[in-house]
């Protein structure tokens, strides 16, 4: 930004804005422009909303800009789809492999906490390595009744995927990226839900 490699005159900006979602303090938004389009996945903290993680790819004016080709859009949503479900499957079976099959090795998940000391919100970042060992040491031990996942896909093109997963104790957003033509897990924004009737 300082170096205004993106810099482009106001009347060429022709940025477009898109909410995907909004789940209380969590949002889902999808942002075009002629250099860029961008996955943001953003949090309300302290009354502000930020932005905390970025998917990109270069716009159609951009000279970087992904060349076109085939795209299935019933195809690819159900293959991003089954890649979430298998990170939580992954994660509940403690299977390592399936796991790591799914995600990127440099995904680093984020979770939104309120410290209940303070009442304050917070992200709470942990990295890849952190999501195998966890996986490893069978810390996901979850009943099979609070197993269950509906997953839905927010918005996908031919190299990003945008997706919402809920499960009983919490709701995610994915974001995925395809890479080496395979379609892997780079960001995930998560909350815990509210207890059942509260």
């Amino acid at each position: 930004t300082r170096a205004k490699l993106g810099f482009r005159e106001p009347e060429k900006r022709n940025i477009e804005v898109k909410v995907l979602k909004v789940n209380d303090n969590l949002a889902s938004v999808k942002l075009n422009s002629p250099m860029f389009n961008d996955y943001l996945q953003m949090v309300r903290i302290d009354d502000k909303w930020k932005i905390v993680n970025v998917l990109w790819e270069p716009g159609p004016e951009s000279p970087n800009h992904p060349q076109p080709g085939d795209f299935n859009l019933e195809h690819e949503s159900q293959w991003v789809i089954t890649v979430v479900r298998n990170y939580y499957e992954g994660s509940f079976e403690n299977d390592v492999a399936k796991m790591e099959k799914a995600i990127y090795p440099e995904l680093r998940p984020c979770q939104l906490t309120k410290l209940k000391q303070t009442g304050k919100d917070f992200i709470n970042r942990i990295g890849p390595t952190m999501v195998i060992e966890a996986t490893r040491a069978k810390l996901r031990q979850i009943p099979e009744e609070q197993r269950k996942v509906d997953v839905n896909v927010l918005d996908i093109t031919k190299n990003m995927a945008f997706l919402e997963a809920v499960t009983p104790m919490t709701t995610s957003y994915f974001h995925l990226a395809r890479i080496d033509n395979d379609w892997k897990i780079l960001n995930i924004l998560s909350r815990q839900n509210a207890p059942s009737g509260k």
